[in-house]
């Protein structure tokens, strides 16, 4: 989740938000695609919304990079490569999920 906030948070910088468009950037990039995929599969409850750890590492890693970032300059490149991060991650962390969620009608008939 932190390195989905963290693109969020470097993308808003790019746009020169104010702290407040940073953090709500972060939390949308961080917890969107989960929204939706659970949303999508029917998925109740959500995972956010029963842990609250989500939300808060999301608000943290987006106040931590907009500091870093408005005090140090950084790589453009380095959106392109924490991006490609947080899609190896989610890819490896969603594959076991999304096979259960696959063979299990399949064992169920």
């Amino acid at each position: 989740m932190a390195v989905f906030a963290i693109t969020g948070a470097l993308a808003a910088q790019g746009k020169h938000m104010d702290i407040l468009g940073v953090v709500v950037l972060a939390i949308v990039t961080s917890l969107g695609g989960g929204t939706i995929r659970d949303l999508t599969l029917d998925i109740h409850p959500l995972l956010w919304i029963q842990n609250d750890t989500y939300i808060w590492t999301a608000v943290i890693s987006a106040v931590s990079a907009f500091w870093i970032c408005r005090y140090l300059r950084y790589p453009r490149r380095l959106l392109i490569i924490l991006d490609a991060l947080e899609w190896r991650c989610l890819l490896c962390l969603e594959r076991k999920r999304l096979s259960v969620l696959i063979c299990l009608p399949s064992l169920l008939s």
